[in-house]
C-alpha cells in the first residue's frame, strides 16, 4: 500500500487522521410539492436544506513507521469513536469542517488481502451553523479557526512523515486565534498585513525544504497550501463580522469624550472611548491635538458581535 498511499484522500473525525479513497456528498433541500386535480404542474414549496450527509470509505493499512498503533488497533480507536454517542468535527477531505454524527457503518476486507481493511461510514451534519466551507457574511468565526487547527494537525503529520520540522502550523494556530480575539476591534488593513507576513514565511518554509524538487513530496505541498487557503477563508470572515473602521481626522484640539460625543453620541459612550483608546496611540485623551488622525469605527456599523 505504501506505493500508493501518498494518493489517498486526507480527513479526520474528532481529531483522529482518516485515509480515505472516496468521498460522496449529498447536498439537498426539503421540499413540498401540492399538486392539483385536473392542472398540470403544481406548486413546490422549499422547506429550507436538510442536513447534508457524506459517506466516505476509509481504508486502514499497516503503516512503513508505525507510530499510531497498528492498522487493526487504529480501526478499532475509530470504531469506538463513531459509537461514543456524540458528535465530532468532521474534517472532509475536499471541502471543509462541519459538526458530524455518523449514521450507517459499514466493515469490508478481502480474504486475499488480509492486511488492510475498508469501512464506509456516513457522516450527517449535526448542526445549524454553517460549515466551513461556506464561510462568508455571518458564519462562525471559531468554526473557520479549528478548520485552520486542523489544516495545521495535517501540516505537521506531512512534515513527520519526511522527517522535517517547522513552525509554520504553531504561528498559523496563534494567528487564528489571536483573529478570534480580537475580532471586534481588528482592522481589514491589519489581518491583511499579517497573513501576508505568514504567507510569506510559508514560501519561505517550502523553498527552505525544497519540497518542489521531489514529486514524493507533493502531500506536504497540498498541506502547506491547504493551511495557507484556510487562514485566508478565516480572515475573509473575520473581515465580514470586524466593526468598519475608518480614519477621523481632528479639527480641533479637545478631551476625546467630546471627540467620542461628536462621533456617536451619548450612547455607549465608555465602551466607544476605550475602543479607540485601543485602536490608538494616545497620549493624553484629556488633550488630542488638532490635525491628530484616529481610526474609529465608523458611526452607524455594528459593533462586529
Amino acid at each position: 500500500m505504501d506505493e500508493w498511499a501518498h494518493l489517498l484522500f486526507e480527513a479526520s473525525y474528532g481529531g483522529m487522521k482518516l485515509d480515505v479513497v472516496g468521498v460522496e456528498d449529498n447536498v439537498s433541500r426539503d421540499v413540498v410539492v401540492t399538486t392539483y386535480p385536473r392542472r398540470d404542474g403544481g406548486h413546490v414549496d422549499d422547506q429550507g436544506a436538510v442536513p447534508r450527509d457524506c459517506r466516505i470509505v476509509v481504508v486502514f493499512f499497516p503503516y512503513e513507521n508505525e507510530t499510531t498503533g497498528s492498522h487493526i488497533q487504529r480501526m478499532a480507536a475509530f470504531k469506538a469513536l463513531l459509537h461514543d454517542g456524540k458528535s465530532h468535527p468532521f474534517v472532509h477531505p475536499l471541502t471543509g469542517t462541519f459538526e458530524a454524527r455518523p449514521s450507517d457503518i459499514r466493515l469490508s476486507a478481502d480474504a486475499q488481502e488480509r492486511n488492510w481493511i475498508t469501512m464506509s461510514v456516513t457522516f450527517l451534519e449535526a448542526s445549524e451553523e454553517p460549515a466551513v466551507f461556506e464561510l462568508g457574511p455571518g458564519s462562525p468565526v471559531r468554526a473557520g479557526v479549528e478548520e485552520v487547527l486542523a489544516a495545521g494537525v495535517d501540516l505537521k503529520s506531512a512534515l513527520d512523515d519526511l522527517g522535517e520540522t517547522s513552525t509554520i502550523a504553531d504561528d498559523a494556530d496563534a494567528l487564528a486565534e489571536s483573529w478570534e480575539e480580537r475580532a471586534d476591534t481588528i482592522s481589514a488593513r491589519e489581518i491583511n498585513l499579517e497573513l501576508n507576513d505568514l504567507a510569506n514565511d510559508i514560501a519561505d518554509a517550502t523553498d527552505e525544504l525544497e519540497l518542489a524538487s521531489d514529486v514524493a513530496n507533493y502531500p506536504t505541498i497540498q498541506a502547506f497550501d491547504r493551511l495557507r487557503n484556510n487562514l485566508r477563508n478565516l480572515a475573509d470572515t473575520v473581515i465580514s463580522r470586524s466593526p468598519q473602521l475608518i480614519s477621523h481626522g481632528v479639527t480641533r484640539t479637545m478631551p476625546l469624550m467630546a471627540i467620542v460625543s461628536e462621533l456617536y453620541g451619548d450612547d455607549d459612550a465608555d465602551t466607544r472611548y476605550q475602543q479607540i483608546l485601543e485602536l490608538n496611540d494616545i497620549r493624553d485623551p484629556l488633550r488630542v491635538e488638532a490635525g491628530t488622525t484616529l481610526t474609529v469605527q465608523a458611526p452607524g456599523s455594528s459593533d462586529g458581535s
